[in-house]
């Protein structure tokens, strides 16, 4: 559809003559899926529990170990390299509660 007789054609349109092309991308249904959950009170819910639970072990392994790319190739090798630095995290966590784990048994 060509935008040469809307009021606005120059602000959404580098060639009014030709119009504008909006695509969808593989990944299209899946969003649109996730804004429906993210929509319910549950789906925010399990966000709030995410963000205090899981996001900050990322960013931790992101900034503070400096893991922003894996330096192996291949699946297994990086799945094997995610493992280690998720288990260095969770040994962390786990010195850092070591005298209550101790305690508890």
């Amino acid at each position: 559809m060509a935008c040469a007789g809307r009021v606005h054609a120059a602000l959404c349109c580098k060639n009014s003559d030709k119009g504008r092309w909006v695509g969808r991308d593989q990944y299209a249904a899946h969003r649109a899926r996730l804004r429906l959950r993210m929509g319910t009170e549950e789906g925010r819910e399990i966000y709030k529990r995410r963000k205090r639970t899981v996001e900050p072990r990322i960013g931790h392994i992101k900034h503070n170990m400096g893991v922003r790319r894996f330096s192996r190739r291949g699946l297994e090798k990086v799945k094997t390299e995610w493992i280690m630095a998720c288990s260095a995290v969770n040994l962390g966590i786990l010195l850092r509660h070591w005298d209550e784990v101790v305690t508890a048994l």
